[in-house]
């Protein structure tokens, strides 16, 4: 070999090890930095937040195990992380309560029906989560204020209850929750949530329809709002989420020629894709917690077979939804959830367009 030949031979084996030990280097850089960012930030396993410190919120990384005490209003107040999985976390002792990332929930500590803290969530890892904590009555809160349907008139006066699902303890946009009826002697009952479906033994059967919500038998039945059933079958799917839910579904013309639309949840429950486990067991949860995180979702789904929604639609506007489902497109409607023990519901969506929705359980 010549001498030029061996001083190129070895200058590449210079280089060879220069690359291989920058590239060597730039992983154990890459490893640390991500140790770092999600191991090594502090995480707390216990720590004590001031009411000071809720002015502008205060941010930690925790574990599941970690404790938490605040102080709000003089009264001190503890919770646990007691679980976390990949899409919400759940708190225990003196809040209970189960959270998804990225949404707000609002917590009453002293029990007087107003906001006091507001928490948070990202989820990080596995076991890691960034949580936020700020105390609401230090901020500006917009409310959000939901009603239910007026009472009947009695002794001249109906009245109505109001929550503000954010709970954030002011009142200056609170509607109206009692008003004079006098000379209202002829109300339409259906300003109260009374359900004109109790009985559908001479509805006319429109079957069962499991592919597109509705069918022809059921959209037609809108042209004269003739009384018919129909049983449908929903299956959505939702960020590796398979949610079936089958459904009564009803319509009838009341007294102004306008019609009634009635739905009534017979069964639901959730399903996790094959996709969804294969991304959890790939994160390392169990096939148990898997399987436990979906029994949970479906006992709290349970809590709401035999919700029924009532709204009064104008034709056109009904069969327009209708024409919509057929093709595909629902957009939903209702949103519901127990407060204090009762039921409230928010519509939107599909149901947007109607004059007026009420229901019950």
């Amino acid at each position: 070999m010549s001498t030029n030949n061996l001083f190129f031979s070895r200058r590449g084996n210079v280089f060879l090890k220069l690359f291989v030990g920058i590239f060597l280097a730039l992983i154990i850089v890459f490893i640390f930095l991500y140790y770092l960012i999600y191991h090594t930030s502090p995480s707390v396993q216990s720590v004590y937040i001031p009411e000071i410190d809720l002015v502008e919120g205060t941010f930690l990384k925790v574990t599941e195990g970690s404790q938490i005490n605040l102080s709000y209003g003089a009264e001190e107040y503890n919770f646990i992380i007691y679980s976390i999985s990949s899409h919400k976390f759940v708190l225990k002792n003196d809040l209970n309560s189960e959270i998804e990332y990225n949404k707000t929930k609002n917590f009453d500590l002293d029990n007087d029906g107003k906001g006091d803290i507001s928490i948070e969530a990202k989820f990080l890892d596995r076991d890691l989560i960034n949580i936020s904590i700020m105390g609401l009555s230090l901020i500006d809160c917009p409310e959000n204020w939901y009603c239910t349907n007026w009472t009947p008139c009695i002794n001249n006066f109906k009245e109505r209850k109001c929550i503000d699902f954010n709970l954030c303890g002011t009142e200056n946009q609170k509607p109206e929750f009692e008003k004079s009826c006098m000379g209202e002697f002829n109300q339409n009952t259906s300003s109260s949530v009374v359900n004109h479906f109790e009985n559908l033994t001479d509805f006319f059967d429109c079957g069962f329809e499991n592919s597109t919500i509705i069918n022809g038998c059921f959209i037609q039945s809108v042209d004269e709002c003739n009384k018919s059933k129909l049983i449908s079958k929903i299956n959505l799917f939702y960020e590796g989420f398979l949610f079936n839910s089958t459904n009564l579904l009803a319509v009838k013309s009341d007294s102004n020629n306008s019609c009634y639309y009635y739905q009534k949840n017979l069964n639901s429950f959730f399903e996790f894709s094959e996709e969804l486990v294969e991304e959890l067991i790939a994160q390392g949860y169990s096939q148990k917690e898997i399987s436990d995180e979906e029994k949970a979702m479906n006992d709290s789904a349970q809590n709401f077979v035999g919700l029924w929604t009532q709204c009064l639609f104008n034709k056109e506007d009904l069969k327009q939804v209708f024409e919509n489902w057929k093709t595909g497109n629902y957009q939903g409607g209702e949103n519901c959830d127990f407060v204090n023990g009762e039921l409230f519901c928010q519509y939107s969506g599909d149901f947007k367009s109607a004059i007026q929705c009420g229901g019950g359980i």
